[in-house]
């Protein structure tokens, strides 16, 4: 028969069955009660002894013996309750007292045998076996005393009848008392065993039975407990969470994995229906009902649905919900459901993930079943094949090709069906539209849990466009072979065109070094005589002179100018053509620069009536690091060519910049002109050599030299470019771009007080608009007009309005005096611009009523002076007299060392009109002594002098110097090499200038190394 159920087993260990104590445990638990009566007897035999004591003087005895007697019984059962020893001690100590009291009473030894009365240890201990030692002991004292005190065994009183029975009869009487009881107890004793030991027996068939049945159940604890750790360790492992709904109430059981997968504690959620349909997501929420309501029903196969929950954070999670209907009433309703849920949200992002990567995978995926039927076609299949998917999912892909593709498909198919893979084949298929497709097949098998293999997975790649390539290398291979043959064919060939090459380039090298050095020497002797001739020339020029002779001088010093221009060109294509040029980098200012330039044409533009105009944007960066002397070259070159084909009009110089990345600016200098204009189809050729745009401008205005070629090389040099833009009849413009490394410029604090207001009436329309935005960026107010006669009305006008200006500028009279009307109508300064061929009569415009003359082109210096002059009005506002004349500066004293006596005379002549004090030494030596003898701000030392040259003389100068005070050393020379400046600033030399020497380039170096030499070669 079935076992019955057995209750569920109580937690914890089950308890042991007691034992039932036997006869020999029961004789053991009187021994230990007897301990307990036996030591309340000898209590009170120890305490009569003691009362006993005083009467009789028996202290010793009762202390020693009764005492000893007692504490040995004492010891031995708290030590060995219960024992045998314990036992036979409770007899000593009894009879010991028994003795103790019959010496108290003054008895005789014989009288010791009353201590046979003792029987309570019998009674109480149920073992005759403890008298025993007591009676030898006291037989044994009696023979020891009869034999110590020499008498006989027996005592006397046993002589007498009455005496003897007396004693003994009693004695026997207790002896036999005591067998009667001692039987009567055991017979007792003996019965109760024996109902013990039945219900000892009994007891332990009942112990069996229960034991028997507490095993059952610790086994049934120890399945339902390993059931249930299994069924945990299933969960924790799965990660599921569990749900338990009773579908009559509508109440949930969540379990703590369920609530913590949202992220809420299992209060936080309400256990009903209700609260865990509203976490469904709303496009799932009628999914999952219809799903549980089929469920319910029995209509759904399935078990499982997935949808999402909102978590507590607010996002939303997927989850695969597993359930079960566990109860039905009668009827089939549900009573009962339970489930999990497992968290899927991971593996739904890699499905949508691998979805995305199926669809716009480059390859063509096509997944197929074991018959041969499409299963997925993704849109690269598409494109690569022509078949939409609708058109073959479901079909057999054989039959989407041709009968000898269909067989071969037939046949991989069934290769990777046995389970082999094959990767990387190519094979040549078919377009829907029935062109040739080249394709890279892969195949893999997909087996099913079984093993079995359930389908295959096929990826396509287009090598269409590969094997094109493919076949045009191998082509271009072919061709490459054919031609390594031609070129094996020609090393020899080249091998002793290669010979001859060498040599070839070592004769170049040294025509080349032939070259140079006749340069160097050509421009050394042609510039010693060059630089007297340009230099009286410029002289003669400020002498008075007929109208004959200026024009003989001009042309002489025009001539000059060109040539030395044409022997600078040469030294400069020369090292370009050898590729020796190379930039010489240092921070210089563009501004200083470029008034330089305009500065050395100004004179040549006013000579042809030309409006020569220097303009610079705001803005751009003035602390430039560069080689300045090839960026003044090209300026030079492009200028000088404005002004030279330019017959009326003007010439623009127009600067800007602005700063890049890297702390560095892009820099584009541009040259405008109103000249003749360069037709399209010649713009290429004026770059050229000695070339320009037809051979009628070459007879009406003379060649371009070698100027504009060696600027387009020296832009490219630079990293950037020479372009050119020009209209036929309307000019050309030359724009010239570089990037250089720029510093940053120093910050500049806005002047305080108003602005002044400036009147500008200049009669050239470009040069009136270039000063109007080069006075508005100093923060000053401007008011143009064209020319004197306007300037007049407005002067007039605002003096009546009472809102004048604090500054006047205008164009410098052509060949008539300064107007008195226009004097006396400008009650504040009246600032004159004139051209450089106009500067001469300077004093003349003073006298007249002028208060400064400004130079055309103007310099940063003027505009700053005419600024700090239009401020000072200002600040006065109408009252103050015109700025006092400055004060004439210190002489400068220099020390010419100059061989040659052309040049040393037209050296000294500019100095003196420079205003110099000036002494001359006709060598190096005579150069050496006359320093060591006066003390001089400058000295100019030529470097090529006969006997001391200039070096040697330097060299002896700074060694008498010392540590002392240093003499600025110019070298003055007609080496125009690369090196030659480097060589002489190295020799101790501090400055240097080429011949022919300019005497506003000697105003300059002077200006720079002798703070009281003039400034300018006015």
């Amino acid at each position: 028969m079935p076992a019955p159920d057995l209750p569920a087993a109580p937690p914890g260990p089950v308890p042991a069955v007691p034992s039932l104590p036997l006869a020999g445990d029961r004789l053991a638990d009187v021994h230990r009660r007897g301990d307990r009566v036996i030591r309340w007897a000898i209590a009170l035999h120890l305490l009569l002894a003691l009362l006993l004591a005083p009467l009789h003087g028996t202290w010793v005895a009762a202390l020693a013996g009764g005492g000893a007697a007692a504490a040995a019984f004492m010891l031995a059962a708290w030590r060995w309750p219960g024992a045998s020893g314990t036992r036979v001690t409770a007899g000593l100590a009894l009879q010991a007292f028994g003795a103790l009291a019959v010496h108290q009473l003054h008895g005789q030894p014989e009288a010791h045998f009353l201590a046979f009365t003792a029987v309570t240890v019998l009674l109480v201990y149920q073992d005759w076996r403890c008298l025993w030692p007591g009676v030898l002991a006291l037989v044994v004292l009696h023979l020891v005393l009869a034999a110590l005190q020499n008498r006989g065994l027996v005592s006397p009183y046993f002589h007498e009848p009455a005496v003897t029975w007396g004693l003994l009869g009693p004695h026997l009487l207790l002896v036999l008392l005591q067998a009667a009881v001692a039987s009567v107890f055991a017979d007792a004793l003996r019965r109760g065993t024996e109902r013990r030991l039945d219900l000892a027996d009994a007891l332990a068939a009942e112990r069996r039975e229960l034991g028997a049945h507490l095993a059952a159940l610790e086994r049934a604890h120890a399945a339902l407990s390993e059931s249930e750790e299994r069924q945990r360790l299933v969960l924790q492992a799965t990660d599921d969470g569990v749900w338990d709904c009773d579908l009559t109430t509508g109440r949930v059981w969540f379990s703590d994995r369920w609530c913590a997968m949202l992220g809420y504690e299992r209060h936080e959620l309400a256990p009903t229906m209700q609260a865990w349909a509203a976490l469904i997501h709303p496009d799932d929420r009628g999914a999952a009902h219809d799903f549980m309501v089929a469920h319910l029903k029995g209509v759904a196969s399935t078990r499982e649905h997935a949808y999402r929950l909102r978590t507590r954070r607010g996002s939303w999670r997927w989850v695969l919900g597993r359930g079960s209907v566990v109860a039905r009433d009668g009827s089939g309703r549900a009573l009962r459901a339970v489930g999990t849920h497992t968290d899927i949200s991971a593996r739904r992002e890699t499905e949508t993930r691998l979805h995305a990567l199926f669809q716009s995978s480059p390859l063509a995926i096509v997944t197929l079943t074991a018959d041969g039927r499409v299963l997925s076609w993704n849109p690269e299949a598409e494109r690569l094949f022509g078949w939409r998917a609708a058109e073959v999912l479901d079909r057999p892909l054989p039959t989407l090709a041709g009968a000898g593709e269909a067989a071969e498909a037939q046949d991989l198919l069934g290769r990777v069906l046995r389970g082999e893979r094959i990767a990387g084949l190519e094979l040549r298929r078919h377009h829907k539209d029935g062109r040739a497709v080249d394709v890279a097949v892969s195949a893999a098998p997909i087996e099913d849990a079984s093993g079995r293999v359930s389908s295959v997975q096929v990826i396509y790649l287009d090598v269409t466009a590969r094997r094109a390539a493919e076949a045009r290398l191998r082509q271009s291979y072919e061709e490459v072979e054919r031609a390594w043959r031609r070129a094996a064919e020609q090393a020899e060939e080249l091998a002793r065109l290669n010979g001859e090459l060498d040599q070839a380039r070592t004769r170049a090298l040294e025509s080349v070094r032939l070259k140079s050095e006749f340069l160097a020497n050509m421009s050394h002797e042609i510039r010693t005589p060059l630089n007297a001739i340009v230099g009286f020339a410029d002289l003669m020029l400020e002498t008075g002179l007929d109208a004959a002779q200026r024009e003989f001088a001009e042309t002489t010093r025009s001539a000059a100018y060109s040539l030395l221009g044409i022997i600078d060109d040469i030294l400069d294509f020369s090292k370009l053509e050898a590729g020796q040029l190379q930039l010489d980098p240092h921070p210089f200012d563009l501004g200083a620069l470029v008034e330089e330039v305009a500065e050395l044409l100004a004179p040549r533009a006013a000579e042809k009536g030309l409006e020569l105009v220097l303009r610079t944007a705001p803005g751009t960066p003035m602390r430039l690091v560069g080689d300045a002397k090839r960026v003044r070259q090209v300026l030079v070159n492009l200028v000088g060519n404005a002004v030279k084909f330019t017959e009326r009009g003007h010439v623009l110089l127009d600067i800007a910049g602005e700063p890049v990345a890297g702390g560095r600016a892009r820099m584009c200098f541009t040259v405008s002109d109103t000249g003749i204009g360069i037709p399209e189809a010649q713009r290429e050729r004026i770059f050229g050599k000695f070339t320009q745009a037809d051979g009628s401008t070459s007879r009406r205005f003379g060649g371009t030299g070698l100027g504009l070629s060696i600027s387009r090389q020296l832009a490219r040099l630079h990293g950037g470019e020479l372009t050119l833009t020009s209209e036929v009849g309307a000019g050309s413009t030359f724009c010239f771009d570089i990037t250089l490394p720029c510093e940053p410029e120093p910050a500049v604090a806005p002047p305080a007080g108003p602005a002044p207001r400036v009147l500008v009436a200049v009669e050239y329309p470009l040069a009136r608009r270039v000063l109007a935005e080069a006075l508005a960026a100093q923060g000053l107010e401007v008011e143009a007009c064209a020319g004197a006669d306007e300037a007049l009305r407005h002067l007039r006008a605002s003096r009546a309005a009472a809102d004048g200006s604090d500054l006047v500028i205008v164009s410098a009279p052509r060949r008539d005096a300064l107007s008195p009307e226009l004097v006396a109508a400008c009650p504040v300064p009246l600032v004159l611009l004139a051209a450089s061929d106009q500067y001469a009569r300077r004093d003349r415009w003073f006298a007249a009523g002028a208060s400064a003359v400004l130079r055309a082109p103007f310099r940063r210096a003027d505009l700053e002076a005419i600024t700090a002059l239009a401020r000072e009005q200002a600040a006065r506002r109408g009252g103050g007299a015109s700025p006092a004349a400055a004060a004439p500066a210190a002489r400068c004293r220099v020390l010419l060392c100059e061989d040659h006596p052309a040049n040393r005379a037209v050296a000294l002549e500019m100095l003196k009109r420079l205003g110099c004090d000036v002494e001359v030494a006709e060598d190096g030596q005579a150069g050496v002594q006359a320093w060591s003898t006066g003390r001089f701000d400058v000295v100019l030392m030529d470097c090529h002098m006969p006997g001391t040259d200039g070096f040697a003389a330097t060299a002896e100068i700074r060694r008498r110097e010392g540590a002392g005070r240093r003499t600025p050393i110019v070298a003055v020379t007609a080496l125009a090499m690369d090196g030659d400046r480097e060589r002489c600033l190295a020799a101790g030399m501090d400055d240097y200038l080429r011949k022919p020497v300019r005497k506003h380039e000697l105003a300059a170096v002077l200006a720079r190394w002798a703070p009281q030499a003039p400034a300018s070669a006015a």
